[in-house]
């Protein structure tokens, strides 16, 4: 399970426009665009900087090609790693949904906003409606 450039960069731009977008939203009306740019811009550095980063640390080994490769991923190890994720976005609806519990009866607007913990979620729930199809199809194979 290789992640290709296509991969990476939808993935990456995803990011920054969703970003943009909740930035814009919250901002106020005179620093919409300045803020926009402003992250747009860190995002964009920060990104170079990283990829920079990885390129001279994580080089890598080139090693005399077998006669027989091995696979890269054993289907036991992707059974375990699949199992991990959704025990990961199991984990996250627990917390966001206790979060979202203990903010409305303490009503504590203060400390985090419900705003934030419903966005949160809803991010969350949409991850897993996007991913959980594919590991359950994953695996019933």
């Amino acid at each position: 399970m290789k992640n290709t450039f296509n991969q990476k960069f939808i993935s990456h731009l995803t990011i920054l426009l969703l970003g943009s977008t909740f930035l814009y939203f919250n901002s106020n009306d005179e620093e919409k665009i300045s803020s926009v740019l402003l992250f747009a811009g860190v995002f964009i550095l920060l990104d170079l900087i990283l990829f920079v980063v990885k390129r001279i640390f994580f080089k890598k080994k080139k090693s005399d090609p077998e006669k027989y490769p091995l696979p890269e991923m054993d289907e036991r190890i992707e059974k375990m790693s699949l199992k991990l994720m959704a025990q990961i976005f199991g984990l996250s609806h627990l917390i966001g949904s206790a979060i979202l519990f203990i903010l409305y009866i303490t009503d504590k607007n203060s400390m985090i906003r419900v705003e934030y913990a419903l966005y949160y979620l809803f991010g969350i729930l949409f991850f897993t409606m996007m991913f959980g199809l594919r590991i359950v199809k994953k695996l019933d194979n």
